[in-house]
């Protein structure tokens, strides 16, 4: 073999290691940058609630707080939120108080086991929390969504009825009544902006409770019952297919706001 031969070739692989360095650089800064970073909240009736952030590379971007069931914590979020970083779809997880890592006022450790309606409805500050959280965070405030599971959606519709900047709802496994905290009177009032119903067949309080509120919807509202028994998480976790679905959703909800705010910014 020929000396320039062998230089040539020395030097294109030279090159294509460079190249395969910068590669993995850059995905190591996009894995850094989307890494999920641990918050502690404060909420307005001094609850410290421990939450979770999910980042996406675009600023600002949309984003969604997610609110976990009666019981459960915001590990159990992980992997859909996830899901929604690959969709551009920043989100934030928390555990409730009562839940997890979080605490009370005056860092009082409580139990949800002993929770009465009033601290149940007291949750919804911690919901509060959250949202707030985003937008500090470089999430667009004016295009968000919460998703709930179990009484994490019960909880979220009273948030949202009184939150206007909420611009989507979901409800997995809503329930016309959990422990005393009933929904129906907030979803009515959640007017002029599109949910999505979640339930299975076989959990036919929250499959019938799902329909029952559909009936009541102000606008879109749009009703998706699965086979099998699952409740709450397990629908997005055991289901095959539910996890996309619902990514989707809030994809082609959130997104086609957020191209619609980067047009209008484009033309003023």
């Amino acid at each position: 073999m020929c000396e320039p031969f062998r230089n040539r070739q020395a030097f294109l692989l030279c090159l294509l290691a460079v190249v395969n360095t910068a590669a993995c650089g850059r995905r190591d800064e996009a894995s850094l940058a989307n890494a999920p970073a641990a918050l502690t909240l404060t909420t307005t009736d001094g609850a410290v609630i421990a939450a979770t952030f999910y980042p996406t590379h675009a600023k600002p971007s949309c984003g969604v707080v997610l609110v976990h069931d009666k019981g459960g914590d915001s590990a159990q979020w992980a992997g859909f939120a996830r899901r929604l970083q690959q969709s551009g779809i920043a989100s934030i997880a928390f555990d409730m108080r009562g839940h997890g890592a979080s605490t009370g006022p005056e860092g009082q450790k409580v139990s949800f086991e002993k929770f009465t309606v009033g601290d149940w409805l007291e949750a919804i500050l911690d919901i509060q929390a959250a949202r707030n959280a985003l937008p500090a965070n470089g999430v667009d405030p004016d295009n968000l969504a919460i998703v709930g599971a179990g009484m994490g959606a019960n909880l979220a519709t009273h948030y949202t009825a009184q939150d206007q900047t909420i611009q989507a709802l979901v409800l997995i496994s809503p329930g016309l009544e959990y422990d005393g905290v009933p929904v129906r009177d907030a979803f009515e009032a959640y007017k002029l902006r599109p949910s999505l119903l979640i339930a299975t067949k076989g959990d036919t309080y929250a499959s019938s409770s799902a329909q029952a509120l559909k009936k009541t919807a102000s606008t879109f509202c749009e009703f998706r019952e699965y086979p099998g028994g699952a409740h709450g998480m397990d629908v997005i976790d055991e289901m095959v297919g539910v996890r996309e679905e619902l990514a989707f959703w809030l994809e082609s909800i959130l997104r086609t706001l957020d191209t619609g705010a980067a047009i209008r910014d484009e033309t003023e």
